[in-house]
């Protein structure tokens, strides 16, 4: 289906480039998502598809800030790619994904990330390396709860808590607008004692309380927060009963600042940013927030008013 819609455009010849290239192709059943809206995937998008003249090699993924320009990157629209490695283990084991993050956008490219898991990597050809991935890059045409919902995904304990013990929030993301979720990653639930979040999951209570924490009813980007964060700790109301959320920035000027969050007294970074979706946007942290667990050392490391 990626091919045909190549054919269409008449952008065949980018993928016959020579030297040591890299390519990501949507699945087809990536492409079946889009649901009628294929006329989403435009010249541009499919540049976004392709690193020229460098091979990235999921055995070389080391820092998932490390970004290649993408062949969409020009004087207009620029688009960075980069690999992730999400789990530990085994190079088996491991599940990789590849992030599009469109730093300056024009009318038809929205400015954020996209991520897609790679399904079938490191294919070698004679031009380079393909990937094969779950769903297009660049394009936001999937909703806050379709990226919860992946089967076996970084979210996917995130998304089991709220389905089974808090199904109101699930429908909540589903038909409100503008909302930005931070959403705690599978490594988060690891930090937690299991037993103190198995008192928070018995009380329904505390547990929507919990949960609310980590929701805004607005987008909020990276840009705002870097640019709010200049002279003040920012801060924003969550759905958390007036409990709110207080940021701080790290190296403001980076292509990727590192934003640090505080919430219910547990400190979190966003390891993956403004992921864009069709009813707002996600950012994925490192630590559920509400629960303790950390110590006062790493709490004390880790705040930056401390």
């Amino acid at each position: 289906d990626f091919e045909r819609r190549v054919t269409e455009l008449n952008l065949l010849d980018v993928f016959n480039m020579q030297g040591k290239n890299t390519f990501f192709i949507p699945v087809n059943q990536a492409l079946n998502s889009l649901r009628g809206e294929q006329d989403l995937i435009d010249k541009q998008v499919i540049h976004g598809h392709i690193v020229p003249g460098k091979v990235l090699f999921t055995r070389t993924v080391q820092n998932p800030n490390d970004q290649s320009e993408s062949l969409a990157f020009t004087d207009n629209l620029k688009v960075f790619i980069s690999m992730e490695n999400v789990t530990s283990g085994s190079e088996e084991g491991k599940t990789f994904y590849v992030k599009s993050n469109t730093v300056a956008g024009d009318v038809s490219h929205n400015k954020g990330t996209v991520i897609a898991r790679i399904v079938k990597g490191n294919i070698p050809v004679k031009n380079g390396v393909v990937h094969l991935i779950d769903r297009p890059l660049m394009v936001v045409a999937s909703s806050i709860m379709s990226y919860l919902q992946e089967e076996g995904g970084q979210l996917s304990r995130f998304h089991e808590l709220m389905r089974e013990h808090y199904p109101d929030l699930t429908h909540l993301l589903v038909v409100e607008r503008d909302l930005t979720l931070f959403a705690p990653s599978n490594v988060a639930f690891d930090k937690v004692n299991a037993e103190r979040l198995r008192e928070v999951v018995l009380n329904k209570e505390r547990l929507g309380k919990l949960l609310n924490l980590h929701i805004i009813k607005r987008r909020l980007t990276t840009d705002e927060i870097v640019d709010r964060s200049v002279h003040e700790i920012f801060q924003e109301e969550t759905m958390s009963n007036g409990r709110k959320l207080y940021f701080a920035v790290n190296q403001p000027k980076a292509v990727v600042p590192v934003i640090s969050l505080e919430g219910g007294g547990v400190n979190a970074t966003v390891t993956t940013p403004d992921i864009a979706a069709k009813n707002g946007v996600i950012h994925i942290i490192d630590h559920i927030l509400g629960i303790p667990s950390q110590t006062v050392y790493v709490k004390l490391s880790t705040d930056p008013m401390l």
